[in-house]
């Protein structure tokens, strides 16, 4: 049996836009420092990090998606959480 391997694109674009809320939390951080000289706070040199890796494991699972056997809810279902999960953990981190 072989695997089949590809990128599902909506996990790709789910990735990208993980990645960029942790790039722009990061980019804040940068813009406080260095226009402000204010301390960054933790929260948002956490944010980054995580949406960095958030970013790497929804793109990895977009990796597999294509050789898995889900039924098309479920597949579904991990597309959207994809979508949603990277930012609304960058929004709870900061609350």
């Amino acid at each position: 049996e072989s695997l089949k391997l590809g990128l599902n694109l909506p996990m790709f674009l789910a990735s990208l836009v993980t990645l960029f809320c942790g790039i722009f939390s990061g980019i804040l951080g940068v813009w406080l420092y260095g226009a402000w000289k204010i301390a960054v706070p933790e929260y948002i040199k956490v944010g980054h990090a995580h949406g960095a890796w958030w970013s790497v494991l929804i793109l990895l699972a977009g990796l597999l998606l294509p050789s898995t056997t889900l039924k098309p809810a479920v597949r579904r279902f991990v597309i959207v959480t994809s979508f949603v999960a990277g930012p609304l953990w960058q929004i709870a981190l900061a609350s």
